[in-house]
């Protein structure tokens, strides 16, 4: 599951960066496909406790990738923040989209697939 995270954003951001795809259209696939391909995935982990845990790994994991690429000064995370950022800049990857993630993260602590949702 968190390879396929890892995979779905870093497609998107290769898109962005190489020029495919407006940075717009990757910004917008990757916020509209992220959490429900993440949720839809949820009933292929077991039913053991430590489930929910594993499963928060994963926006967990997007968290430190996004506060790694806003907090740093180099080259590394550009294509993340391009994919992400609606003007490139690296603070704004601080805010939307790692609470967007952050989200996440809270909603697959207390609602593992106990949601009537």
């Amino acid at each position: 599951c968190t390879g396929g995270a890892l995979a779905w954003v870093s497609a998107w951001s290769s898109l962005a960066t190489a020029g495919k795809v407006d940075p717009k259209v990757s910004r917008k696939m990757i916020h509209i496909g992220s959490a429900p391909l993440f949720v839809l995935l949820w009933p292929f982990f077991s039913d053991s406790a430590t489930a929910r845990l594993l499963a928060a790994f994963v926006p967990l994991l997007n968290a430190a990738r996004l506060v790694l690429a806003g907090r740093s000064d180099g080259a590394g995370g550009a294509g993340l923040v391009s994919a992400v950022s609606r003007s490139g800049a690296r603070s704004e990857v601080l805010k939307g989209p790692l609470f967007y993630v952050l989200v996440l993260l809270g909603a697959t602590l207390v609602s593992w697939r106990s949601s009537p949702v």
